[in-house]
């Protein structure tokens, strides 16, 4: 009996994968996954906050929207609305 191994690597769970780590903010070198991991560990679910733990959203203000919507999804992992 063979077994194919694209068939089983396809069929891995989405929840496996890593999350893309894209830059959250370029003027502070802030990438997603250390902004995730900072605001987590420090409880900080306020931009104000995350700006302190991070960093991020300190210099020209381009990523503040992208920084808010990943608060907002820790907010909801959390249950905080």
């Amino acid at each position: 009996m063979t077994t194919d191994t694209a068939t089983q690597d396809s069929a891995a769970p989405a929840a496996t994968k890593k999350p893309i780590d894209k830059a959250v903010c370029i003027c502070k070198k802030v990438r997603t996954n250390e902004f995730l991991t900072k605001v987590k560990a420090h409880k900080a679910y306020t931009i104000e906050e995350a700006r302190e733990v991070t960093g991020a959203n300190t210099g020209c203000g381009a990523c503040y929207e992208y920084a808010e919507s990943l608060l907002a999804q820790v907010r909801a992992e959390v249950g905080i609305t």
